[in-house]
């Protein structure tokens, strides 16, 4: 008796630890992820400031803060605090703050030009390009047979013409 009740027991417990699982990190198709809510694509203006320690853009009350801007700093005469600016890019919404939004940006223009901030590799490649090192480094450990060697006409010398 004691028995049937510990492996009732143990058959639920498993079923109540299988059905608290989540699928695909939380989300199905089609869903969205509050992990990871979806970028707006957006064109602002505004002034460029310091704000959490970060570059950052000032559109009325909302703060843009800019990713990746710094790889410009320093390159760009006129890139500094206070200059007017006008950025393109795929904006977050902070999910504690609406008035704060994190901005990767894809242009921006300063002085009448255009400077392309297009990432070099899409989101997710260096992923995969860690990966496939990875895969690459276990075929050189795996040990490769050698081929026999056998001289080739002229006594294994290659002649040049």
């Amino acid at each position: 008796m004691k028995r049937k009740i510990l492996v009732i027991l143990l058959v639920l417990g498993l079923a109540a630890i299988v059905s608290a699982q989540t699928t695909s990190q939380g989300t199905e198709r089609g869903q969205k992820s509050h992990r990871h809510p979806a970028a707006d694509p957006v064109t602002v203006s505004g002034s460029l400031i310091v704000s959490h320690g970060m570059p950052a853009l000032q559109n009325g009350d909302v703060t843009y803060i800019v990713g990746g801007i710094n790889r410009l700093s320093g390159f760009v005469d006129g890139l500094k605090e206070g200059a007017q600016v006008t950025i393109e890019g795929k904006a977050i919404t902070s999910p504690r703050n609406d008035n704060l939004k994190f901005l990767r940006p894809t242009s921006l223009s300063l002085g009448g030009k255009t400077y392309d901030m297009t990432p070099l590799l899409p989101p997710g490649a260096l992923r995969h390009l860690r990966q496939d090192m990875m895969n690459r480094n276990r075929q050189w450990q795996q040990p490769q047979q050698q081929q026999p060697y056998a001289p080739q006409g002229g006594g294994g010398y290659r002649q040049f013409r």
